[in-house]
């Protein structure tokens, strides 16, 4: 993990992902069906059914890991990622060559869906980096993302004549959806700056990660600005380009957060110090952020530079923000009161299952067995009764 959060690890990598993708860009246009044959559209679907994996994964974390918390940004990927597996599955199943589901295949409804989902996520990820306090809970925003999700569906199954020519059969991509994918490509640049501008001042590490994820979406996105089929080397590098950043974004929405959640129940002992724990201290650093923040703004409109407006802002902002640390402090101690209980009940349990078993107090041969599985004996010892679950197999 350090190594893959090195700054230099990542400066590396950001600088050889246009330079590679310059080099196959290079390659001819049909250079795919020389490489791939006749498994196009297998090659494509297992693309994507990768990425809507790892789209399902992050809901699936996201929304367990603070259920009914709106202090983080969990909100806000539930919702934006429900919409983008959504559209990546609608994605799949319009690809040009597919079988008929809810509509006829083609390029453009492909191409819809596929730019439906890479601005839900550009615009997910803006969120993030934003690091807002969400008003909608955990609870609620897999509903929102459906309600979106469906909508979108609606629109590019029904109503494509309502939006922009993105595909012209032998002349390729037009002039709007080429612009568009500039525009997607400079979005997530942005939002990879503010997301490593945000990681450095927090001093996170793993969020490096979550930045370069952005970053060569960014970048995968120059493919699809040149391809005249579905079938040319350039739509496929853009897909793979978007396979390694969902494999970066797997890797720090679903695996950091598990472990985080995981890390507190496998501790040896209850004495979870909460200031310890990964998740606090992210509160932490975002509070301080906050505080300073608010103090410049003090000063500054003490001297009349900022308006009143924007100091009662970062007021609120350091509010909202010290309200998620108190919640985290609040998960923590709940979660140490729930190891608690549930290592007496488990060590209950344990004892009960002991006491349903039967030993002879002494060496010997079994000639006849005078109780069964499922009936119930006294000792001497205790008048009450147990069940017997285990006994000797042979008498």
């Amino acid at each position: 993990m350090h190594g893959l959060t090195h700054p230099r690890t990542l400066w590396a990598a950001a600088a050889a992902a246009p330079l590679l993708l310059a080099v196959l860009m290079a390659l001819p246009a049909t250079s795919t069906p020389a490489l791939l044959g006749d498994n196009r559209l297998g090659v494509h679907l297992l693309l994507e059914m990768f990425a809507i994996i790892i789209g399902t994964l992050v809901v699936v974390a996201s929304r367990h890991t603070f259920e009914g918390s709106r202090q983080s940004s969990n909100p806000v990927l539930v919702t934006g990622f429900t919409v983008v597996v959504a559209c990546d599955l609608m994605h799949a199943l319009a690809y040009d060559g597919m079988p008929r589901l809810i509509s006829a295949s083609s390029t453009p409804q492909a191409i819809f869906f596929w730019l439906a989902g890479r601005t839900a996520e550009v615009l997910t990820m803006a969120l993030v980096a934003c690091d807002r306090p969400c008003r909608t809970r955990v609870r609620g925003a897999g509903p929102l993302g459906g309600a979106i999700a469906l909508l979108l569906v609606w629109l590019g199954t029904s109503h494509l004549e309502l939006f922009p020519s993105t595909f012209e059969a032998g002349r390729g991509v037009t002039e709007f959806k080429r612009n568009y994918e500039y525009l997607l490509c400079a979005a997530n640049i942005a939002v990879a700056a503010a997301l490593l501008r945000r990681a450095e001042w927090r001093q996170q590490p793993g969020r490096r990660l979550l930045a370069l994820s952005s970053f060569l979406m960014g970048v995968g996105e120059l493919a699809f600005t040149s391809y005249t089929a579905p079938s040319d080397i350039q739509n496929i590098l853009g897909h793979l380009y978007k396979v390694a950043a969902y494999g970066l974004l797997f890797r720090v929405v679903f695996v950091d957060q598990i472990r985080a959640r995981l890390g507190l129940l496998n501790r040896k002992d209850d004495n979870v110090v909460p200031e310890q724990v990964a998740v606090v201290k992210e509160a932490d650093a975002a509070l301080r952020e906050a505080k300073f923040i608010l103090e410049t703004t003090t000063r500054l409109a003490k001297d009349g530079v900022v308006s009143r407006i924007e100091f009662e802002k970062a007021t609120v902002r350091t509010q909202g923000i010290e309200a998620r640390y108190q919640a985290a402090i609040s998960e923590v101690m709940q979660l140490r009161s729930q190891l608690s209980e549930r290592r007496a009940q488990l060590a209950l349990a344990r004892q009960q299952l002991e006491d349903t078993t039967i030993r002879a107090p002494f060496s010997g041969a079994i000639t006849r067995r005078q109780a069964s599985p499922g009936d119930r004996k006294s000792t001497r010892l205790n008048s009450s009764h147990e069940w017997i679950s285990r006994m000797p197999s042979s008498a």
